[in-house]
């Protein structure tokens, strides 16, 4: 046989394994010598509605905070939170962080730790006055491991 043959052959084979694979006809089975191969468990999936008053109660509690909410288009998250009007830039930012940082571990978007780490969702975090005026504005990418304020 020449080496095109061969690599027909060999193709065809593979073509054939996987098809068997993809409708299930290639499992390997237990025998009485063969322990059961452990099976992946699916994790749960958390949505923000699941979470939405967990969310808002927490970062509710912070001081100088009046309101807060959150939305989800997809893998984007909308933050919201309306302060008291002695409220600084800094700490606007802050509250933004802490709030990204709760929801975040509540959805189960990656680690947080020092950084507020990478994750599947992208973030649109804005802090403003009950007059609607913009006090911090900031966006977290999902491969971003921080806000940029």
């Amino acid at each position: 046989m020449n080496a095109r043959t061969v690599l027909s052959l060999i193709l065809v084979v593979l073509v054939a394994v996987a098809t068997l694979a993809a409708e299930g006809d290639c499992e390997a089975r237990n025998t009485p010598d063969t322990p059961e191969r452990p099976r992946p468990t699916a994790t749960p999936t958390v949505s923000v509605a699941d979470i939405r008053d967990i969310v808002i109660a927490s970062i509710e509690d912070y001081p100088r905070v009046r309101d807060a909410a959150i939305s989800q288009d997809g893998k984007q998250l909308s933050l919201v939170i309306i302060v008291d009007y002695a409220t600084d830039p800094d700490y606007a930012q802050e509250l933004g962080d802490n709030f990204v940082r709760v929801t975040k571990s509540l959805l189960r978007d990656g680690g947080v730790g020092q950084r507020i780490g990478s994750g599947k969702y992208d973030y649109l975090i804005g802090v403003y006055y009950p007059d609607e005026r913009e006090v911090a504005l900031g966006a977290k990418v999902n491969s971003s491991d921080r806000i940029s304020w």
